[in-house]
């Protein structure tokens, strides 16, 4: 039974299903595939942003296997985002410049959340509030996007997303459509995001009150 989770583990991880890889992998035991497993966990934890728990994995990964160039290298990036998501240590000129030889300019770094915080108003719903005093030129917040789409300006038309609605009779296309996919994608496959978005203002707009289906989120677009 535990190299079944063990592999149907590894196989959640090879399609971004992060909470489900982790769950399955935390059932191995000790024993042949048990540094395997634990190296999942550990790369789960760090798609997941629990880089904190990340590292706890990767320190015991590294020294049972002092050699391994590549845990240390991955290592290396969890202790570099937990940096940034502790003390906000970016070094923006370096994102810019390979921002600009990527295309989707794709980079991976960790949210920071500085001296703010939301809190609800008396008369204008919530609010963004400074828990310090802050000056101007001062980092406040640096938030990873949650889901990130674009489309090649050179790009065939008929290679893009397309979105006919028969009720309204209008269309969505390219850019706008893909982000949207890939936001309801990554929160059916990884139900411990969704508050990232739920969290936010809605306009009104009443969530669904169903509770999770054979396991999975009901994602209400």
């Amino acid at each position: 039974m535990h190299y079944l989770l063990y592999y149907r583990g590894l196989a959640f991880f090879q399609v971004d299903e992060w909470d489900a890889a982790l769950r399955d992998l935390d059932t191995v035991p000790a024993g042949q595939k048990s540094d395997k497993a634990l190296r999942g966990k550990a790369q789960s934890l760090y798609h997941l942003r629990r880089f904190r728990e990340s590292c706890d994995v990767f320190t015991k990964l590294c020294k049972k296997h002092p050699e391994d160039f590549s845990e240390k290298n991955d290592f290396r990036e969890a202790i570099a985002r937990l940096a940034e998501q502790k003390k906000g240590g970016y070094s923006f000129k370096k994102m810019q410049e390979k921002a600009s030889k990527t295309c989707p300019p794709l980079l991976d770094h960790a949210t920071w959340i500085g001296p703010v915080t939301v809190r609800q108003t008396k008369s204008q719903g919530r609010g963004l509030f400074t828990t310090e005093t802050v000056k101007a030129g001062d980092l406040l917040l640096c938030e990873k996007a949650f889901a990130y789409a674009t489309e090649h300006p050179s790009g065939p038309r008929w290679d893009s997303n397309l979105h006919v609605n028969t009720e309204t009779g209008t269309t969505i296309r390219g850019g706008q459509l893909a982000l949207a996919s890939l936001v309801i994608e990554k929160l059916h496959k990884n139900p411990s995001s969704t508050s990232a978005i739920t969290d936010l203002h809605s306009g009104g707009f009443k969530q669904v009150s169903i509770g999770p289906i054979d396991g999975k989120p009901v994602v209400d677009t």
